[in-house]
């Protein structure tokens, strides 16, 4: 907690020159009420910010779904086309076995077999592609979770500090209150005295003046 400046010493001055728990206990409770303001008012924006992290989440995890659905489909494709290869390459050999030398359809069974396997390759690189965006939008959430639970944890490590600040001014404030109670008694000794003195002064004048 901050020093108040000379201007709030003043301020929080009673009548007699002494300073006034009173006023000193208001400050202290305003400055905690300020602190809580700003607690809650960052706890809100911790929370907008969590709501809008789920949304985030959310859109991701559709996003995956939406990947994982296409990547099965280009698994799927790429299946289909290797057993097609692997019908035409059988059936060329069967063909060779035989001894029936069809060029022309030797050739365009090569011609497709050639093509399903860049096909192939294309849909592996795709498939590749999303996988490493899934994989690097998994560990975006991870790491945004992540900081989500640091900042939780600062926020409570906050509220200790607060609830240890509000006891210390509790107990500075008895301490105020006992020192107070002190000043005025010690006040109300010396105005006392000083009014004893004047009397006996007094006294002694009157006594004087009859000689």
């Amino acid at each position: 907690m901050s020093r108040m400046n000379m201007d709030d010493n003043y301020d929080i001055m009673n009548d007699d020159g002494y300073f006034s728990s009173e006023s000193i206990r208001d400050a202290a409770i305003a400055k905690i009420l300020e602190n809580q303001e700003e607690l809650n008012t960052y706890s809100e924006s911790l929370g907008a910010e969590k709501k809008e992290l789920a949304k985030e989440v959310e859109t991701l995890e559709e996003e995956n779904y939406s990947m994982e659905k296409e990547i099965k489909k280009l698994e799927y494709e790429v299946l289909v086309k290797e057993k097609e290869a692997k019908k035409y390459d059988e059936k060329i050999k069967a063909l060779k076995r035989k001894n029936l030398p069809p060029l022309s359809e030797e050739n365009r069974l090569a011609s497709e077999i050639k093509f399903l396997e860049s096909e192939k390759v294309k849909l592996m690189e795709k498939y590749n592609v999303l996988s490493d965006k899934l994989n690097k939008e998994i560990n975006d959430i991870g790491a945004s979770l992540i900081e989500l639970d640091f900042t939780k944890g600062e926020i409570e490590t906050y509220k200790d500090k607060t609830e240890e600040s509000e006891q210390k001014i509790t107990i500075k404030y008895r301490d105020l209150e006992f020192l107070h109670e002190r000043l005025k008694w010690t006040n109300d000794a010396l105005q006392g005295l000083h009014s004893g003195i004047r009397t006996v002064e007094r006294n002694f004048k009157i006594k004087y003046y009859k000689r």
